[in-house]
Parts: C-alpha cells; structure tokens; sequence
C-alpha cells in the first residue's frame, strides 16, 4: 500500500470531520423540520444526509487505500432553531467552509502528483457547490416572496 503525503493524509482527515459534521447538521435538520410540519424542508435535509454519507464513504475508502486511520473527532454543528434563515446561513457558512477546504486539498494533491485524492475531492468539491447553490436559491426566494409563503410552499 502506498503511503499518503502528509499533506494529503491532512487533508483527507480534515474533510472526514467536515462530512461527519454535515450529516450531523442536516440529521438534526431533516429531524426539526419534520417536527414543524414542513415536509419539504425534512425531505430536502435527508437528501444533503444521503449526498453526504456518499462524500464520506469516498473519503473512507481513499484513507483506507492508504492504511490510514481516520479521524472521528469533529465540530457538533451550530444552528439557530426557529430561524429559517439563520439556518440557511449555518448551512451555508457549513458548506463553504467544506467547499473551500476541498479546493485548497485538489491543489495539494495535484502538488503531491496524488491525482487519485484530487479525482475524490473534486467530486465532492462538486456536491459541496451544488450544495451552496440550493442555498442561494433558498435564501434568493425567501426575498423575493418572504419567508411566511416560503414556508407554507414548503408543508
């Protein structure tokens, strides 16, 4: 088995916390959401949960490719219940920051000549973005028809 480049070993256990963060946040949203009644909201949450799994199983198995234990210590997400839009910005704040650190760990990879961990980090940078455009959009609607028909849209 190869051994990762320190950089890359880095990287791979700085985004494994991320992606076990982010599914802790959008459990504990889809959760709250279906609490208050919008359904929408919960289905859209376990939908990022499901993308996320899949984003941490890809980091998984590229630790694994280098023998390299992963670590399971990570932030506990931080949002504001009963603020739709305040939970849209941790989100965001959440996603960014993920997205970012994926860019900066493509170019070590690349660096490194670890094309195999920038293939799996550039997928996931892409779901990351993705991620941040729904968001937008959200929070672009939101303003354009307010948060009360926002919200009874989302039932």
């Amino acid at each position: 088995m190869p051994a990762a480049h320190p950089a890359v070993a880095v990287a791979l256990q700085n985004l494994v916390g991320a992606h076990l963060t982010a599914i802790e946040h959008y459990v504990s949203l889809e959760q709250h959401f279906r609490r208050w009644g919008y359904s929408k909201l919960a289905a859209a949450a376990g939908g990022d949960v499901a993308e996320e799994r899949g984003h941490l199983e890809h980091l998984l198995a590229r630790c694994e490719y280098f023998d390299l234990a992963p670590e399971m210590e990570h932030p506990c997400p931080m949002w504001p219940r009963h603020d739709l839009l305040g939970i849209l910005n941790a989100s965001l704040d959440l996603e960014t920051a993920t997205a970012g650190a994926e860019r900066v760990s493509i170019v070590a990879c690349r660096e490194q000549g670890d094309e195999g961990s920038a293939l799996v980090f550039a997928a996931n940078l892409e779901g990351s973005e993705d991620s941040i455009e729904k968001i937008e959009t959200a929070r672009l609607l939101i303003s354009q028809m307010g948060l009360d028909n926002y919200l009874s849209a989302m039932v």
